[in-house]
């Protein structure tokens, strides 16, 4: 059997990793389990509605106070918006064949 398995069960995971997003809040998707021959860059393209998360994700952000720049400048400042690059997705291999 060949070093260089395709075949796998995969499971997808993206989550936004700045610390001031309330930790229940943090994660946009979590992907069924599902067997795949895919790589990981092609499964994100399989995510669903991935601009709809980031938008429903960014009206929680608008309203999440960034401590450290609401601490320098003294008044409450709010989170910019997400933007894909600076999500965390990852991919988690359950079991390769």
């Amino acid at each position: 059997m060949a070093d260089n398995t395709t075949r796998r069960i995969v499971q997808v995971f993206i989550a936004d990793p700045n610390e001031n997003v309330p930790l229940g809040k943090s994660v946009l998707y979590t992907g069924e389990q599902k067997l795949t021959d895919l790589n990981d860059t092609e499964l994100f393209f399989e995510v669903p509605s991935l601009q709809d998360l980031i938008k429903s994700h960014n009206e929680t952000r608008k309203v999440t106070v960034d401590m450290e720049a609401s601490k320098r400048a003294g008044k409450d400042i709010f989170l910019d918006p997400v933007k894909i690059r600076d999500l965390r997705m990852v991919v988690v291999t359950v079991a390769s064949f």
